[in-house]
């Protein structure tokens, strides 16, 4: 990206400003630049979460400042 700073509001920003921002266009990416990023960057994929079993899950709800709360 050439200016990240001005792609922060980029729901404010006009569509052809974005695309010039991201180099791209309406039409989506070309085969070439998409596996040109691919390679750059990796695929998009979230990480995968940490599970949580059920006894960690108890202890963690008494660590909690709202389990302290009681009615007098």
């Amino acid at each position: 990206m050439k200016n990240r700073e001005n792609i922060q509001l980029f729901w404010s920003a006009p569509l052809s400003e974005l695309f010039e921002e991201l180099d791209t266009s309406s039409g989506g990416l070309t085969t070439a630049e998409a596996q040109r990023r691919l390679r750059l960057y990796g695929p998009n994929r979230l990480r995968s979460s940490k599970r949580t079993d059920s006894l960690t899950l108890l202890v963690a709800q008494f660590r909690s400042p709202l389990i302290l709360m009681v009615e007098p």
